[in-house]
């Protein structure tokens, strides 16, 4: 991988050269060096680069990285290393694929790579990672690394843009079909289990067969997810503690911050949230759902002034577009009038059309002190499957007040109807 003070430097100057090491534990002895040149035309930065051979001096690929500029330089160096690190995987991950079809391989490390932008930057596009992903399906059907990675796409609803009852047939299709092709990807079967269906005990069975295929952290932020959702903290606490460890992930990250939170450790919280941040923009995916979460655990520690920060760098970057995700954190920190303001419209917007996400707006509607209002946004979050509500409402103690509500008892009883308990 890529270190960033690398980049800070080397974004600088005008050539750019880094000595790439094989991963600890990795066989062989191959080693490569990236070769490459910045150049600067107006207000836009490119950063070309190839990777080098270093005993052959064989050109192995070339790619051309455009980087934002007028941003300081440890923002441009993130992104740099995020590209980077993100087609350096897609690369070995393409090379490792076993399939006759040329294009097939391209358009699978194209896939990979733009979920590394969605997830870690502000560029990447869903639409565009699916398209990449059902190209590569057409040059090969037989490709389960494909059908996979459309799982995971399905899995988190494309960004939480589609409902889980359309997400889940679709990620169910390609979750199957990916373990019909090798019996050992029992990993997108498991997640779409988990996070599309509710269903716990064949979830946790399925991610556990898919052991040893080269997503264990994955498959133990799954399950970490799936324990949290169901009250179960200290168990959740362990496994999530393990997802983090084995690193590569702010998904891992944020599901263990989310974790210490409920646990009553909002100061721990906060640092594995801003280990995670320093390699993650605002605009992304994972800097979104980090970001939501740094709000409640910066108010929970006692710093409104942070609080007040994380919400103003995430309205920035996402306001706009998801104004449904915002009125639980606008009301948290006191812009009580904005989030009304926002659950107003998010209750004509799904009058006309169900949202592909209600928590935000249950959220807020609880911290405005409305439980009419929160009961309804609750019922709809769970009809949804809005897993990573139902831990929240299980365990915060800023929800003692709703727990204590005789409606909640059926709330709960609509949940366990949908829901399958894991095995204990």
């Amino acid at each position: 991988s890529v270190a960033q003070d690398e980049l800070v430097r080397s974004l600088s100057a005008r050539d750019l050269t880094i000595q790439l090491e094989p991963a600890p534990g990795a066989t062989g002895s191959a080693r490569h060096r990236l070769e490459g040149a910045v150049r600067r035309t107006g207000d836009s930065i490119s950063l070309t680069l190839q990777l080098v051979a270093a005993e052959s001096g064989g050109i192995v690929w070339t790619e051309a990285f455009p980087i934002a500029s007028g941003t300081p330089a440890f923002e441009r160096a993130r992104q740099a290393a995020v590209l980077i690190n993100g087609t350096l995987v897609a690369r070995a991950r393409g090379r490792g694929l076993t399939t006759r079809s040329e294009a097939a391989r391209s358009e699978f490390i194209a896939t990979i790579a733009e979920f590394y932008r969605l997830s870690y930057t502000a560029d990447g596009n869903w639409l565009v990672a699916v398209r990449h992903a059902e190209n590569a399906l057409r040059a090969d059907p037989s490709l389960p690394d494909a059908h996979m990675q459309l799982e995971v796409l399905y899995a988190n609803r494309l960004g939480y843009s589609i409902r889980a009852d359309e997400a889940l047939p679709i990620a169910l299709r390609h979750a199957q079909r990916a373990l019909a092709l090798d019996p050992s990807y029992g990993f997108p079967l498991g997640q779409a289990n988990v996070q599309l269906e509710l269903d716990y005990a064949a979830g946790i069975k399925n991610l556990e067969h898919g052991r040893g295929s080269g997503w264990d952290a994955v498959t133990d932020l799954v399950i970490g997810t799936a324990l949290l959702a169901q009250g179960r903290l200290q168990e959740a606490l362990a496994i999530l503690q393990a997802a983090a460890a084995r690193g590569g992930s702010l998904y891992a990250e944020i599901g263990l911050a989310h974790a210490l939170e409920l646990a009553g450790r909002p100061g721990e919280a906060r640092s594995v949230l801003e280990r995670g941040l320093s390699t993650s923009a605002d605009g992304s995916w994972f800097g979104l759902q980090a970001l939501l979460l740094k709000i409640r655990v910066c108010h929970a520690d006692g710093d409104l002034p942070a609080a007040n920060a994380a919400l103003d760098r995430a309205w920035r970057a996402h306001g706009a577009e998801r104004p449904e995700w915002f009125p639980g954190a606008l009301a948290l920190v006191g812009r009580t009038d904005d989030a009304r303001r926002i659950l107003a419209e998010a209750e004509t917007r799904f009058a006309a059309s169900p949202l592909a996400y209600s928590t935000g707006a249950f959220e807020g509607a609880f911290q405005l002190g409305d439980f009419d209002r929160a009961f309804v946004w609750l019922e709809r979050a769970i009809d949804n499957r809005e897993l990573e509500l139902f831990g929240d409402v299980r365990l915060a103690s800023r929800y003692a007040p709703l727990r204590a509500d005789p409606r909640f008892a059926a709330a709960m009883a609509r949940l366990a109807a949908i829901e399958k308990p894991s095995p204990r």
